[in-house]
């Protein structure tokens, strides 16, 4: 294997690595908001936090994860993000698989 094939190989682990890291960050803080939670939210929102709410209000009551709609906002854009970064990291390896052959 050259020192390249090396590098690349080592570019890909990494890559899967800091997705799978924010996995487990974000179903850790999965279940600590589901061990607090009491459907009360100890932070007032700002404006633009009220906005969020009130726009996103149809796309919250799809996913009711939480009593607190602040932590179900929070899971779903949270979410979303997660698997964003998922998909660009398992693009990322299979397209620098691609290159390296």
């Amino acid at each position: 294997m050259s020192v390249e094939n090396e590098a690349v190989s080592s570019l890909r682990s990494k890559t899967l690595i800091g997705w799978y890291i924010h996995l487990c960050v974000f179903a850790f803080a999965q279940l600590v908001f589901s061990v607090f939670d009491d459907g009360t939210f100890v932070f007032k929102l700002n404006p633009t936090g009220e906005w969020v709410m009130t726009n996103l209000k149809s796309v919250i009551d799809l996913i009711p994860i939480h009593q607190s709609t602040q932590l179900n906002l929070l899971t779903i854009l949270w979410g979303i993000v997660v698997l964003i970064h998922g998909a660009v990291s398992i693009t990322d390896v299979f397209l620098s698989k691609r290159r390296s052959n």
